[in-house]
């Protein structure tokens, strides 16, 4: 787990970046509270509710119109379908 800066999304050329950041922290799961404020993470049993979610990191998206392309990225990143 690491404890650094967010990592920022202020245009598409942002999400070349994101794969490689994402697979630096070891993560597989995501959340978001807002469109601005997403938290990334390690869960370790991602299927049950019973799993250990651990804290990777942050992305900020500064523009609104990137958020849903973000989540995508962000997916598209981990493997999941689309």
């Amino acid at each position: 787990m690491t404890k650094d800066k967010p990592f920022i999304v202020a245009s598409e050329k942002a999400f070349g970046a994101l794969p490689r950041w994402l697979k630096e922290r070891g993560c597989n799961t995501y959340n978001y509270n807002d469109e601005k404020h997403i938290q990334v993470g390690f869960d370790a049993k991602p299927n049950s509710d019973w799993g250990r979610y651990t804290n990777c990191g942050y992305i900020v998206v500064t523009k609104p119109e990137l958020f849903e392309a973000t989540c995508k990225a962000i997916e598209q990143a981990y493997g999941w379908p689309p």
